[in-house]
């Protein structure tokens, strides 16, 4: 056996035993650590993923004037992906559209001709002319709905 192979199997050999110590002297501590932050990972990446469904659950309420009955409903429309929905094991997440919460505040602004009734864009004046009749606005009544 030439010196050079020898060297290089005795560093290997050391090698080998390095990483065996080092597995077997930690490897309950460590595996422990690995899994607790691989664990918070993953809750973290559930956590957001909630926040999305949130959003999408608010911008299907706005938009449409009701709540999303399932989460298929927001993937099917177009308002979540098929894996925003899936929890880090695959699962579906839970959905009761009567517990969703809203912590802001939604405000939405909505125009209407006196004349015709028609709803015109929320940039129509007083003096602007109505694009459905043609009435020219004197005033702007504003009322406030809760």
């Amino acid at each position: 056996m030439s010196k050079k192979t020898f060297t290089y199997l005795a560093g290997a050999l050391i090698a080998f035993l390095f990483i065996a110590l080092f597995m077997t002297h930690n490897s309950d501590e460590e595996m422990a650590i690995i899994s607790s932050i691989r664990e918070n990972a993953l809750t973290q990446q559930d956590k957001v993923k909630l926040k999305i469904i949130e959003s999408a659950t608010q911008m299907f309420l706005v938009e449409r004037g009701h709540s999303a009955p399932s989460l298929d409903d927001l993937v099917r429309t177009g308002y979540l992906e098929p894996q925003d929905i899936l929890d880090h094991n695959g699962k579906k997440f839970a959905f009761t559209p009567e517990n969703i919460t809203y912590d802001t505040t939604i405000t939405m602004t909505s125009k209407s001709c006196g004349g015709c009734g028609k709803s015109v864009p929320g940039s129509s004046r007083a003096g602007d002319r109505c694009p459905h009749c043609g009435v020219k606005w004197g005033s702007e009544q504003v009322m406030y709905t809760f």
